[in-house]
């Protein structure tokens, strides 16, 4: 086990013992989850398809994005 991995195993252990019964119930489910999980979609992306998500990202930080109701308003017509 990498040292990233352990000190942040000891970290959610500092925190563990805080948590009431209710949210510990809550976390084991969220961790029941992700184990449960098989894959994870992105990482089933092709290269290209993750390079076009990060650069419609970089787009949209730059201020190119166009509001949800703007294109809903142009297209109306055809809904």
């Amino acid at each position: 086990m990498a040292t990233s991995e352990v000190s942040l195993e000891n970290e959610i252990a500092r925190y563990v013992h805080m948590l009431n019964p209710r949210q510990m119930k809550t976390v084991l489910e969220v961790v029941k989850t992700f184990v449960q999980e098989k894959d994870d979609w992105w990482d089933q992306l092709s290269e290209e398809q993750v390079a076009a998500i990060k650069l419609a990202e970089q787009e949209l930080d730059a201020g190119k994005g166009i509001p949800h109701a703007e294109v809903l308003e142009k297209y109306a017509k055809w809904l």
